[in-house]
């Protein structure tokens, strides 16, 4: 334990005191004890590693002298980052103060050095010792190059990166080389040349596997499922990765790190399939693993409460989201980043748990927090700005949701790309706002560059199309009737129906586009399917909880039943309908008065004079 102790003693604590009170006395009093307390530990549980290892070396006589080497080699190579991150203590600025508390938080685990399978497969060398020598040096190389990435020094990774790629595969030895790839991949994704990315995640994977090197190999599957799945938008390319490397991460086991990371990559590629039952149990899988650190059990929360809520089930997930966003707080601060994004993604679960008042607060909040924050990803802060958008547009502000919307169209156009599933989001949210605005012209092609964007990147059956082709029926609705609105609606609620079966998850959200031909039947005078479809619209809606879509529903069965001579039944829902207009929706006003104005045209026949 000498080695984590002389790096983080009393010199350098007094150190990172002194620069943070420098930056700020706010500043050094919130984040200053968090970090000790955090280095504290690592550092007590970096020396019982190496008591651990001496004993099984010299008084056990347990590990080989090769086994012993292996795990010097591991403590050593856990040393490298807090050596790195110690050294930037005296020009920390407030800028990478968040970042130097994800790093602390993000230090390999040393007890991991005792795992004879994790030692084989990483710090093993050649028998010849001038080859081991070159190894050490390449891979001390490459923790540079590491560090540079991680300080957003990719220019500065990028030069010193070329010449020892050329070296390591001149060397020969596979898991210098692998390793080498690796960390290329990981620096054009940083870059976000992506499909340059995945090449060299693809060679660098093959390279591990051949020299048994497990962890690089699984580092590099994970990054292939999720530079295919997530980054570009292909689940369909990320899953025989998937296929292939969850049996891997299983075998290796799940109480490492890059075993863990590969299932959730997986997950995430489910979610974004509408695979939601999958994805729950690959994230509730990772949450069961005992032996991983505090921080770490809350991005599993995390994780667990972001795919409960894309299920339909966002009840549930506020309490596993509040207890991940308290440990987040408690040990990284109320305005670090990796805090923010939790609060990002609860906004819509409260959405979701029909909570539009408490999502709008808390997105308030959070925007109001990333005014002043430093060090959020510039992606993270838009997508923070993007669920403040949702929550207004959930609360019928659609004029403010615009304003929102359009600056950050460009924005996210600028750093995922225009054919980005990412703007394609923004697009549909911001073609809603102007479709509730009146401005359907304007709607159109968004929803029309929408949803070729996400017809590429999921298929035809996928809930996220289905949506969006619901919106160009509604806008074809307003343009031209029913005539050019209900094929559109009728494909809609096929793919929901196509997803429901795939998926066995409910798709609620079908209640918009029953709404939309239940009441184009009823115009028609298609009574008894214009309330089959309207009846089920209301059941959906009030499954899903969705005020708005209910509203709808319940306001559309209403006047068909009127429309079918049901006037007892239609006034009970319209007068159910009305008592859901919300008093912060703008039109609240005006949608009473039309119900009042109905209710009155058609009064109760059983109230009527004999």
């Amino acid at each position: 334990g000498a080695g984590a102790r002389a790096l983080w003693g009393p010199d350098a604590r007094r150190v990172l005191g002194a620069r943070l009170a420098a930056l700020d006395p706010a500043l050094a009093a919130d984040v200053g004890p968090r970090l000790a307390g955090a280095l504290d530990a690592w550092t007590d549980a970096y020396g019982a590693t190496a008591t651990a290892a001496c004993v099984r070396t010299h008084a056990e006589r347990t590990w080989s002298t090769a086994t012993a080497a292996q795990a010097q080699r591991c403590l050593a190579a856990r040393l490298r980052p807090l050596r790195a991150l110690v050294a930037t203590w005296p020009t920390l600025t407030a800028e990478g103060v968040a970042q130097a508390a994800s790093l602390v938080h993000g230090l390999e685990p040393p007890g991991e050095c005792l795992d004879e399978r994790v030692l084989l497969g990483g710090y093993a060398r050649p028998a010849d010792p001038a080859l081991a020598a070159r190894v050490s040096a390449l891979e001390a190389r490459l923790d540079a190059v590491d560090h540079a990435t991680d300080r957003g020094d990719l220019d500065g990774a990028r030069g010193a990166l070329d010449a020892v790629l050329v070296e390591a595969e001149a060397l020969g030895h596979a898991p210098t080389f692998a390793r080498a790839l690796l960390v290329d991949g990981e620096l054009l994704r940083a870059r976000r040349a992506f499909e340059a990315a995945a090449a060299r995640f693809e060679r660098a994977y093959a390279t591990a596997r051949a020299a048994g090197a497990d962890p690089i190999a699984l580092e590099a599957v994970r990054w292939l499922i999720w530079t295919h799945g997530v980054d570009l938008g292909r689940p369909t390319a990320a899953r025989p990765w998937i296929v292939q490397a969850e049996p891997e991460a299983e075998r290796y086991g799940l109480q490492h790190l890059q075993a863990r990371a590969v299932l959730h990559a997986a997950a995430v590629v489910a979610e974004i399939s509408a695979d939601y039952g999958r994805a729950l149990e690959l994230h509730q899988r990772l949450l069961a693993v005992d032996s991983i650190a505090p921080l770490q059990r809350a991005q599993a929360a995390t994780n667990l409460a972001s795919a409960l809520d894309a299920a339909g089930r966002s009840a549930e997930a506020l309490p596993v989201y509040d207890q991940a966003l308290a440990a987040f707080a408690a040990q990284l601060g109320p305005a670090h980043p990796r805090t923010l994004s939790v609060m990002s993604n609860m906004i819509v679960a409260h959405v979701g748990a029909g909570d539009r008042a408490g999502a709008l607060a808390l997105a308030e909040r959070a925007v109001a927090a990333l005014d002043t924050a430093v060090g959020v990803d510039p992606y993270d802060a838009a997508m923070l700005r993007f669920n403040h958008g949702f929550a207004l547009d959930q609360l019928g502000r659609a004029a403010e949701s615009a304003k929102v919307y359009e600056p950050l169209r460009q924005a996210l156009i600028e750093l995922s790309g225009p054919d980005s599933t990412d703007v394609a989001d923004v697009e549909a949210n911001l073609a809603m706002a102007y479709i509730t605005l009146g401005r359907q012209p304007e709607a159109r092609p968004l929803l029309e560059h929408a949803l070729a964007v996400r017809l590429d990147a999921y298929g035809e059956e996928h809930d996220l199309v289905a949506t969006v082709v619901t919106a160009l029926g509604d806008v074809a609705h307003k343009a031209s009737g029913c005539a050019a609105s209900a094929p559109l609606h009728e494909r809609a609620l096929a793919i929901f129906r196509a997803v429901e079966a795939r998926t066995g998850a409910p798709m609620r959200r079908k209640a918009g586009p029953l709404t939309a031909l239940g009441d184009c039947a009823s115009r028609a005078g298609d009574h008894a399917r214009a309330l089959a479809l309207l009846e089920e619209a209301v059941r959906e809606a009030t499954a899903d909880g969705n005020v708005t879509l209910r509203y709808l529903a319940e306001v559309s069965l209403g006047e068909a039943l009127g429309a079918a001579g049901r006037i007892a039944e239609a006034r009970a829902r319209l007068v159910a309908a009305r008592a859901l207009i919300d008093d912060a929706d703008p039109d609240a006003a005006r949608e009473r008065g039309l119900i009042d104005a109905w209710l009155r045209e058609h009064p109760d026949p059983a109230a009527r004079p004999k």
